[in-house]
C-alpha cells in the first residue's frame, strides 16, 4: 500500500507541469495504483501552483458517485473560488473544500504571488479527459 504524502510541500523544490491552463502547473505528490484496474488509481494527490492573474476555469469531473476531491490551500492569499452559482473572494484564510462529482469549481488567483494548494482525489484522476469546462452561459443555463 503506498504511503500518502502528509504536510506541507516543499513548493518551490518540485518539478512542476504544465497542464491545459496557462499559468498553472502541477506536481503528481503521491498516488495508489489499483492493481485490480491500474487505469482507475485508488487515490491520486496532486499539488497546484496557479500563478498572478492565472485561473483554473469553472470545470466539473465527470466522475462516479462516490468520488471526491479534496481542495487544500496552505498560505493565505487574494483569489476567488469559481462556483456554480458565482464566485467566492477569499483573502488571508486557509481553506479545506471538498468536492463531488459534477460539482462546479474553479479558481482565479488575484494575489501577486502564486497560489499553492493540494488536491486529493478518492479515487484517483484519471485524465484531463474526465474534465469538462462550464462557462457562465452554460451554468446559468443548467441552475
Amino acid at each position: 500500500m503506498a504511503r500518502e504524502t502528509v504536510g506541507t510541500p516543499d513548493w518551490e523544490a518540485l518539478f512542476w507541469e504544465e497542464t491545459p491552463y496557462p499559468g498553472v502547473f502541477v506536481f503528481k505528490l503521491d498516488e495508489e495504483i489499483n492493481p485490480e484496474n491500474p487505469d482507475m488509481p485508488l487515490l491520486s494527490v496532486f499539488a497546484l501552483k496557479v500563478n498572478p492573474n492565472s485561473q483554473i476555469p469553472r470545470h466539473i469531473h465527470k466522475r462516479e458517485p462516490e468520488w471526491r476531491e479534496q481542495v487544500t490551500s496552505y498560505e493565505p492569499g487574494d483569489f476567488e473560488i469559481l462556483r456554480a452559482d458565482g464566485s467566492e473572494k477569499i483573502s488571508s484564510e486557509l481553506l479545506v473544500i471538498t468536492i463531488k462529482p459534477y460539482e462546479v469549481f474553479g479558481v482565479i488567483n488575484n494575489g501577486p504571488r502564486p497560489l499553492f494548494f493540494t488536491s486529493r482525489m478518492v479515487p484517483g484522476f484519471t485524465g484531463y479527459e474526465e474534465i469538462e469546462e462550464i462557462n457562465q452561459q452554460g451554468v446559468d443555463s443548467q441552475a
